[in-house]
């Protein structure tokens, strides 16, 4: 029989060296950001990191693959946000066909009560994503990361929960409530946060609503309830051409609670942040404004409680007064109220 030659053989594939850099340039830790501590030394997050994806990963690459189809051949790490139960890298990820994409990695603090307050708030986040997906961070992957002892001590080893998600912006700060009429975005190294215009405010505040809005379960009568303190689990971001300002939830603590859906909008309409110079509404204080974002959310429409899309005018009742809200939630009141105007 004669030999196959050399020259037919099938040439093996050459397996793609991953390069794995580390910046710390923490863009996002303004000079109001509270001390929160530090549980573990960079340098050994670092090693730790490299010999998981070495030696033990089953989560990180599969996720970033799945991003473009390709093996990956590079990761920049930039720890760029401290918020209070994680740390943010934004990771840049090089593939082996010459393309890039940008990606986010949350690691826990530690891995005790932080941890548990990790968990949970990624499985919040995989429910929200699938109910407001334009205004979330698509979650990729979660797992592990093990660190251990540098007294090399088993039993003092920690499994660090971590997860990588996907963000519409690379270049999102911190969202946070600077003025009773105005939003900012911790986004410069020890210095304040920026200062958002007026009318960037609104556009996020529309947001805002929306979301709350569209995760409002109705067969379930249950939706997500936010501590607003914890601002900074929202990353904004100023869009390149445009005067409208980006939104998108990367991490949250919100908790779900049963309400029937009148309730849930008083609560929505509400809410405020508190800041030096007064309360900041979560719903745009200007009637006409916060009447638009209702309609537009489609709120109204999956609620068969509030009765048909027309519930509400085009435009809001001569002379509505923000104290007058709560006139949302009585549908036939409303009416009466509204006319002919619908």
């Amino acid at each position: 029989m004669p030999r196959e030659s050399k020259g037919n053989l099938p040439r093996k594939a050459k397996p793609i060296p991953l390069t794995v850099r580390w910046n710390y340039s923490r863009r996002c830790f303004s000079s109001d950001l509270p001390s929160w501590r530090e549980f573990f030394r960079w340098e050994t997050f670092e090693s730790s990191f490299e010999h998981h994806l070495a030696s033990r990963d089953n989560w990180i690459l599969p996720a970033l693959q799945e991003l473009e189809n390709a093996p990956v051949s590079s990761l920049k790490l930039d720890l760029a946000a401290s918020m209070k139960t994680l740390f943010l890298f934004d990771v840049t990820v090089g593939f082996a066909n010459r393309r890039v994409h940008h990606a986010v990695l949350c690691v826990a603090r530690n891995h005790q009560e932080h941890a548990a307050a990790f968990r949970s708030g990624w499985n919040s986040l995989n429910r929200l994503y699938r109910r407001v997906p334009s205004l979330c961070a698509r979650p990729l992957r979660s797992g592990k990361i093990y660190l251990p002892d540098r007294h090399k001590r088993a039993a003092f080893g920690r499994d660090l929960p971590a997860f990588l998600a996907w963000l519409p912006e690379p270049d999102g700060g911190p969202l946070a409530p600077l003025t009773a009429t105005q939003l900012g975005i911790r986004d410069k190294t020890g210095r304040p946060p920026t200062l958002l215009t007026a009318r960037e405010t609104v556009s996020l505040q529309n947001k805002l609503c929306a979301f709350f809005l569209q995760a409002y379960d109705p067969e379930r009568c249950e939706g997500p309830v936010m501590d607003l303190d914890k601002y900074w689990e929202w990353m904004a971001w100023r869009a390149k051409g445009t005067r409208e300002a980006g939104l998108c939830l990367v991490f949250t603590s919100a908790r779900w609670v049963r309400c029937t859906p009148e309730r849930y909008l008083i609560r929505l309409l509400a809410a405020a942040w508190p800041t030096p110079s007064g309360p900041l509404p979560l719903v745009p204080e200007d009637p006409a404004a916060a009447w638009e974002c209702i309609r537009q959310s489609g709120f109204l429409e999956r609620v068969p409680s509030f009765g048909s899309p027309s519930f509400l005018p085009v435009k809001p009742p001569e002379g509505i007064r923000r104290g007058d809200w709560e006139l949302l939630t009585r549908k036939y009141h409303l009416l009466m109220n509204a006319g002919s105007g619908h």
